[in-house]
């Protein structure tokens, strides 16, 4: 870190953001699939309004959707991170 003087590099920036968002939104999609199983008007308003498509869609769904926002948010932090690092903000 001292060789940075305090600021992470943008790629790493990127890294960490990307890992964070992928992780939690695959456990996130991992507990609406596993609560559709306890809670009756989720799997009505959900699950069972997919006809045709199989029961992990909507949480596979959720998941990818999930990665690309974790994906634009990493750029946009990459970003901002050089910048401070280059000190061209106020």
């Amino acid at each position: 870190m001292k060789l940075f003087k305090g600021y992470i590099p943008f790629l790493q920036v990127l890294t960490i953001t990307f890992f964070t968002g992928t992780v939690s939104f695959f456990l996130f999609s991992i507990f609406i699939f596993g609560y559709s199983f306890f809670d009756p008007y989720l799997n009505s308003l959900f699950i069972m309004d997919t006809e045709g498509m199989p029961r992990i869609a909507p949480p596979m769904l959720v998941f990818f959707e999930g990665s690309g926002v974790s994906i634009i948010v990493g750029l946009i932090t990459m970003i901002y991170s050089e910048k401070f690092s280059d000190k061209e903000t106020g």
